[in-house]
């Protein structure tokens, strides 16, 4: 069933005249749920979980050389910020350092690996909303060398989103390699 189908049906039942609030309740819960997935997935870019290509690959690598910021290389290539900075990391085009540090950045690439129980468990927090908190909680982490993999198990996110969130933030510069 699609989301909007979903939302049509729930809103009818709440305007049913059910008078049971704990049913109102759950329902509008839904509805909001539901709402803000439908959002999620109308303002996602047409690219979003498409496979890259090399010559797009290229592209991306050339216009970051070029001093090109991170949201217009989204936009022209109608993928995420963090789409654009977690594919120049795997690439190996840009790394990662806390602003203002003198000290040497650690190469992500050399990160271990750390085992995690499921998939579904070790990022459930996906789809949730960044709090401030949680924003100042991997700045700190950050800027104390807590390597990426570290900072998704402990927020329960992926290693992609945490790179994502902290270029968002503006704690990852691009450094061309």
């Amino acid at each position: 069933m699609e989301t909007k189908e979903a939302l049509k049906i729930l809103r009818e039942l709440v305007n049913t005249g059910n008078t049971e609030t704990q049913t109102i309740k759950a329902l509008n819960r839904a509805i909001s749920s539901l709402a803000r997935e439908e959002e999620r997935e109308n303002n996602k870019p047409t690219n979003a979980f498409r496979a890259w290509t090399r010559a797009e690959e290229t592209q991306i690598c050339e216009e970051v050389r070029q001093g090109m910021n991170f949201d217009d290389i989204a936009k022209k290539h109608n993928r995420t910020v963090g789409a654009i900075a977690v594919r120049l990391v795997r690439l190996g085009k840009i790394t990662t350092a806390p602003e203002q540090s003198n000290e040497t950045p650690f190469d992500p690439q050399e990160e271990p690996e750390l085992e995690m129980a499921g998939d579904d468990e070790a990022t459930a927090n996906s789809y949730n909303t960044w709090t401030t908190d949680e924003d100042a909680q991997i700045i700190k982490e950050f800027h104390q060398f807590v390597n990426f993999n570290e900072m998704a198990a402990r927020h329960k996110r992926s290693r992609g989103a945490i790179i994502s969130r902290l270029v968002k933030l503006g704690k990852i510069k691009p450094k061309v390699a």
